[in-house]
């Protein structure tokens, strides 16, 4: 789980490679930065499908062959049926600060907005198999430097995280449906160290992804449903993490939803949800503290069936949901550093008191109140 939560966190490097962040390589080395946002990004990709082509090709269908003989027979021939595809995808972004390779002295950032990503889909389409893919994805409070001296990220109050991806079939065929969601609030990475603040999550704040396909009269032959959804509020990057102060009492939802009808069931169904709550990744770590009191949530459900009953009704089928409530890992230092980092104390306190809800024995769960991981 913390190579996926790594591999996650390197999806933010395509910031480092932009115009933007090189543009950054001017950048007073006294650095002192404020963002604030109080307003609402709101992003909807909306479609209606009702021919036989939706990106790319002409309405295909039948056509015509005049056949020559008796009385002029004309013969419908039947088009070649191919797939067509559907690409979604929604990035809102706000208050981030790019400085790679430079010092943050102190950096100051404020989300009390709303971010709302919507790609909902329409498919009526006869003629061809749909290939389906939507991506929703919310940032806010990002920074990424050299090295933080000071950091305060506040994701509320009143801040809001929401992704929709809404799939509705009737009458028509599917092939393959992706639908994934992403939320990522008050991130700070730095190459070297990150040497005070805090992080804040409030209790009147939420970070909710929905995953939703749904199917009525459907025609052709059994179709691929994949699911996904990650929520990670207050994470910490650096060489060295001292005297940060973490709270999370907001509420991260992820429901993956799939409704079709009997005698048209999915092929293979696949459902997963992340919530991370606080995670920290460095080699020293001294005067960390870490306290949760929200709540996380996964709902993987089929038809308004239970994961049991999924199982006795998709040919293949896989789900999971992950809780993390506080999360520290303590690197293994490098050669160099080993024998003056092997001896350092670390300093940290985790308090988890908050609720996690597994649906079902059924699946793959994993729920993490406290977890500590040190190599050395």
């Amino acid at each position: 789980m913390v190579r996926f939560t790594r591999k996650y966190l390197s999806v933010l490097a395509f910031f480092s490679i932009s115009p933007a962040a090189h543009a950054q390589s001017e950048l007073d080395p006294n650095l002192i930065a404020s963002q604030s946002m109080t307003g609402n990004q709101t992003s909807l990709n909306y479609l209606n499908n009702r021919r036989s082509s939706i990106l790319n090709g002409s309405p295909t269908g039948t056509t015509t062959n005049h056949a020559l003989g008796i009385d002029a027979i004309f013969q419908p021939v039947p088009a070649t049926v191919t797939l067509q595809e559907l690409n979604q995808s929604i990035l809102n972004a706000t208050n981030i600060l790019l400085a790679t390779g430079n010092d943050v002295n102190s950096i100051h950032q404020s989300m009390q907005g709303n971010q709302t990503a919507s790609n909902i889909a329409e498919n009526h389409s006869l003629d061809k198999p749909l290939v389906s893919a939507q991506t929703g994805e919310n940032l806010a409070n990002i920074v990424i430097a050299n090295r933080i001296d000071n950091v305060t990220q506040s994701f509320g109050p009143g801040a809001s995280q929401n992704i929709l991806n809404d799939l509705r079939s009737a009458g028509a065929s599917l092939d393959t449906v992706i639908q994934t969601g992403r939320n990522t609030a008050n991130v700070a990475t730095a190459e070297l160290s990150i040497g005070s603040g805090g992080q804040f999550f409030p209790r009147d704040t939420s970070q909710l992804i929905e995953n939703i396909v749904e199917l009525s009269n459907p025609i052709g032959g059994a179709f691929d449903v994949v699911q996904s959804g990650v929520n990670i509020g207050n994470v910490l990057v650096a060489e060295e993490v001292k005297d940060v102060t973490r709270v999370f009492s907001g509420s991260q939802t992820v429901r993956n939803i799939v409704t079709y009808p009997e005698g048209n069931i999915p092929l293979s169904l696949t459902q997963t949800g992340l919530n991370i709550a606080n995670f920290v990744s460095a080699t020293r770590v001294d005067g960390l503290s870490q306290v949760s009191d929200g709540t996380q949530v996964v709902e993987n459900s089929g038809d308004d069936h239970s994961l049991a009953g999924i199982a006795s009704r998709v040919t293949s089928h896989s789900y999971s949901s992950t809780n993390v409530v506080n999360l520290l890992e303590v690197n293994e230092p490098a050669s160099a550093d080993h024998v003056v980092i092997k001896n350092t104390t670390v300093s940290a306190t985790q308090t988890a008191n908050q609720p996690q809800r597994v649906q079902s024995s059924n699946g793959t769960h994993s729920q993490i109140g406290n977890s500590a991981t040190i190599s050395r």
